[in-house]
């Protein structure tokens, strides 16, 4: 609606000017669509400035953070244990093939699978237990899962563990 409103304030601005100060000879449209061109310009660079200074401002909020709090700042918008994600980036060797027990058995973990992917970079991340080293238990209870018999239980909190599968 507001565009709409902004085209048509445009069209009846160039008729006024058109009318009153006269284009030399030049038709309607002509004048019109040079006054489009201009307050259009206008509009861009008045949208644009704005949003680069946004951007700079925020580049210079994120350059103060360590590499530690930025790699930590995305969990915030899923609401991950971050705190057992530390625990698990500096538990689990790099190297590792890792799975991620979300809830009950077979549950999947929604949206912060994401996240468990670029957090544990650059561990491979695997879909079945059988080809992990490590496996994160994440709102799961490592002792009531099958696969995790014998596995080396290491727990974080309830509900939260890292196992590591037998050599």
């Amino acid at each position: 609606m507001a565009l709409a409103s902004e085209i048509l304030g445009v069209v009846v601005l160039a008729i006024v000017i058109h009318r009153s100060v006269g284009t030399a000879g030049l038709p309607i449209v002509a004048s019109g669509a040079v006054l489009i061109a201009a307050v259009s310009g206008l509009s861009f660079w008045s949208g644009l400035w704005p949003e680069i200074r946004g951007l700079v401002q925020s580049h210079d909020a994120d350059a103060k953070l360590t590499l530690e709090q930025s790699n930590t700042e995305g969990g915030a918008l899923f609401g991950v244990n971050e705190g057992f994600m530390a625990f698990a980036d500096h538990t689990i060797p790099r190297q590792a093939r890792v799975f991620i027990e979300c809830g009950q058995h077979e549950a999947t973990c929604g949206s912060e699978q994401d996240w468990f992917g670029f957090r544990m970079t650059p561990r491979v991340l695997v879909t079945t237990p059988s080809k992990a080293q490590w496996a994160i238990f994440y709102n799961a209870d490592a002792a009531r899962e099958p696969f995790a018999r014998g596995w080396r239980i290491l727990p974080f909190a309830s509900g939260f563990a890292l196992a590591e599968a037998p050599q």
